[in-house]
């Protein structure tokens, strides 16, 4: 019996050795959904879970802690982040300004993961132009209902000129959705219900929004409690390859899952029309009533799957870009700016080499085409 236990024991052992290596071989070679390196292998081998700089406790979900700051470490970037005198990632916000401002709504990609600030867009645009951009992007699941609550919240009460909208349509359209949510179980982060709201269709062409009774508002976004789950989870991540191998596993059944119940063929959200109701352009269109005395602008942002479909099937518009026109309505939106007309180059030039985030070269072609129109509008 102890010898057959001792077999048993190897036999996992070994086991282990050869999904390890299968992982770092696939990882290497950029074959996984995720391929990062632990940490224990970078020169910096401590680990700095960005989670612990955000909490989830405003009526909008996800957002940062106030004067703070978190060392945010991956294999292709070492860069730190810094919440401001509001939990925004920029310099402070002054209430009051003399100044013709711009107020940016957006999720991680307009909060620039793995960018230091200078080399985000709208610094970049600060230092061109001399104009001042207060940005209140926030990673952590943020769609256009989370946009709205925080620019009718907190945003909206900073003097400003201009309000543009990144609007993400690779996660933009499910953000929101609780049915979606529910089914996949992306509603619950270690053992407990996130506090963030949920869109529901009260009637035709209009929507509300909920928060589940039992979710639980947390300082620290995803370990509050320091729990056994999420330390578990760093420890993983942190020492082992097989962790990569994991997630994706994780990450293909989920995508499956919503594939099968939202007639979701393919990665491509512009060529996809979910089953759901299109409740994120109800809140497009309430942030842009709300704003009804500023210069809307409305910046579409391809994702990686969203560039390679583009560039295989030559397509030349989104499959909702009705959806869009309708939004033309609005005199207040001066502008909708797809971003997959000027990323005409390899689609993974555009992002990081460990990450799906748009990258240096793309903050830059953003700043250059907003610049550029602020410039106009301050002229006209």
């Amino acid at each position: 019996m102890i010898v057959f236990k001792k077999y048993k024991i190897i036999f996992f052992l070994y086991l282990f050795l050869l999904i390890e290596l299968f992982s770092f071989i696939f990882s290497k070679l950029e074959l996984l959904s995720y391929n990062e390196t632990p940490n224990i292998y970078l020169k910096n081998k401590d680990l700095y879970p960005v989670d612990k700089w955000r909490t989830e406790e405003k009526k909008w979900g996800s957002w940062h802690k106030t004067n703070s700051e978190i060392n945010h470490i991956k294999s292709c970037w070492n860069v730190t982040y810094k919440g401001n005198n509001v939990g925004a990632r920029d310099y402070d916000f002054k209430l009051k300004s003399n100044e013709k401002r711009t107020i940016i709504l957006g999720d991680s990609m307009g909060e620039g993961i793995g960018l230091n600030l200078d080399n985000r867009f709208d610094t970049i645009i600060e230092n061109q132009i001399n104009h001042n951009i207060l940005n209140f992007s926030s990673g952590g699941d943020l769609g256009p209902l989370a946009y709205y609550i925080l620019y009718e919240n907190l945003a909206f009460e900073y003097d400003h000129e201009n309000l543009a909208i990144f609007f993400l349509p690779q996660n933009d359209f499910t953000d929101h959705n609780y049915n979606i949510w529910e089914k996949n179980g992306w509603n619950i982060l270690n053992l407990k219900k996130r506090y963030r709201p949920y869109s529901r269709k009260k009637g035709d062409n209009y929507y509300d929004f909920f928060y589940e009774e039992d979710a639980v508002k947390t300082k620290s976004f995803g370990s509050a409690d320091n729990s056994v789950i999420f330390n578990t989870k760093l420890f993983l991540k942190k020492y082992f390859w097989s962790t990569n191998t994991l997630r994706t596993i994780i990450h293909l059944i989920k995508s499956k899952n919503l594939k099968k119940n939202y007639n979701y063929s393919n990665n491509s959200f512009y060529s996809n029309i979910l089953d759901a109701e299109y409740d994120s352009f109800f809140w497009l269109e309430k942030i842009i009533n709300k704003a009804t005395e500023k210069k809307v602008y409305l910046f579409i942002l391809p994702s990686y799957y969203d560039l390679t479909y583009i560039k295989i099937n030559n397509l030349k518009k989104p499959i909702w870009q009705k959806k869009l026109n309708d939004l033309k309505k609005h005199k207040n939106l001066k502008s909708i700016i797809d971003l997959s007309i000027y990323f005409n180059d390899e689609p993974k030039s555009y992002f990081h080499k460990c990450d799906l985030h748009y990258n240096k070269k793309s903050n830059k072609i953003i700043a250059d085409i907003f610049g550029k129109i602020i410039s106009k509008d301050k002229i006209n």
